[in-house]
């Protein structure tokens, strides 16, 4: 066996993880101690992750548990603005685009060309828009 993982989860969706891996051992994403099992889920957190410019912030268990109840083929990621600050968020729905935040960007950041680059999403440059729309990204896209 090369981890060895005791996991408690409180009434108030806080997560203790204690843990034990074997040198060399490559561990599943992970955040507020709870492991994240979702393909989709870990993938996109781990590549915000990448990006030096953004503050990743840590999800409770509560949510973790929810996002991967999600059908992962609509959970989608965008950008909002919280407290008048720029972030990252995922939701399952459109409708509620910023449902869990994952990062905070910059205040001087132009959150859509962040995300565009943490993703390598490159848009069509053929219709020119005179308003910027929200961009929206769906993870499972890209990782089947």
């Amino acid at each position: 066996m090369t981890m060895l993982t005791t996991q408690i989860a409180t009434a108030f969706g806080i997560c203790i993880s204690l843990a034990w891996h074997a040198p060399g051992t490559k561990t599943a994403a992970s955040s507020a101690g709870c492991p994240i099992t979702s393909k989709v889920i870990g993938w996109s957190i781990d590549r915000i992750r990448t990006s030096p410019a953004v503050k990743t912030r840590e999800l409770t268990c509560k949510e973790i548990g929810a996002l991967q109840s999600a059908n992962p083929d609509s959970l989608e990621i965008t950008t909002g603005r919280i407290s008048g600050k720029p972030v990252i968020c995922i939701s399952p729905s459109r409708s509620q685009p910023c449902q869990y935040i994952l990062a905070d960007l910059p205040e001087e950041a132009d959150p859509t060309s962040m995300l565009a680059e943490i993703f390598n999403y490159r848009q069509s440059p053929t219709v020119l828009n005179e308003t910027v729309e929200r961009l929206f990204i769906r993870p499972a896209k890209y990782i089947k």
